[in-house]
């Protein structure tokens, strides 16, 4: 599966049957006038994007003759990383955000078969881009709320699946508070939630405990093909 970001579209030519969209990549149309929006730093020199003219954008998009996935960010805001050469998408919040995955899954299952229905998120902790399902400060649990909301709106929650992909399970806060997450949707919803980690570590055990846990460099396979099709098991 190809990622449609820095010009590639097509997935073919790199040997792919898939691909996947990656927001904010190819969005060049949801840039406005830096006029619109108050600056505060005089050196700027990145753009200014709206978030709702991108949604609009993205779920207008046609696809080609291959299979196609969706994607939805929650926000975006680079500066952290690119400092004065940003770029800002404003207008993003919780509840945009939701209308925007609801949309994104109605179209998945009405042009995806029941075993291909997968809804991408960029990202769960992106700091620095500024695209975070991860809690905060200032919305809390909102974006994972708006999450779960826009997952069952229209369907039974035990329709979809979750999985979370964290780079192990060591002791760490980004593992604490993933943790905490999978807690709260078992408490709370009916969705069934995994977890992937890339590695081990001494919280697998907790992870294990609260969801179906699967540990990638465990598996002990060695062929792409066989991992993926375990990957597929597991995700069910």
């Amino acid at each position: 599966m190809a990622v449609q970001s820095f010009g590639i579209t097509e997935p073919r030519p790199f040997g792919f049957d898939a691909a996947v969209e990656f927001p904010p990549s190819h969005l060049g149309e949801a840039e406005i006038s830096r006029k619109a929006v108050k600056i505060t730093n005089p050196n700027f020199k990145g753009k200014i994007f709206d978030y709702n003219l991108a949604v609009r954008s993205m779920l207008a998009k046609k696809q080609g003759d291959y299979t196609y996935f969706k994607s939805v960010m929650p926000s975006w805001d680079n500066t952290a990383r690119k400092q004065n050469d940003a770029h800002i998408f404003v207008n993003s919040s919780p509840a945009a955000y939701q209308e925007w995955l609801e949309k994104v899954v109605k179209h998945s299952q009405k042009s995806l078969p029941a075993d291909r229905r997968y809804v991408f998120v960029n990202a769960w902790n992106e700091w620095a881009e500024g695209t975070h399902l991860e809690p905060d400060r200032r919305y809390g649990y909102a974006y994972l709320q708006a999450t779960s909301d826009a997952i069952t709106k229209k369907t039974r929650e035990g329709d979809w699946s979750i999985l979370f992909v964290s780079h192990d399970a060591n002791k760490g806060g980004a593992q604490e508070v993933l943790l905490n997450v999978v807690s709260w949707f078992k408490a709370h919803t009916n969705i069934n939630v995994k977890v992937l980690c890339l590695q081990g570590g001494a919280w697998l055990h907790r992870f294990s405990n609260i969801v179906d846990t699967l540990v990638l460099d465990g598996t002990g396979q060695t062929d792409d093909d066989a991992l993926l099709n375990q990957i597929e098991q597991f995700c069910g």
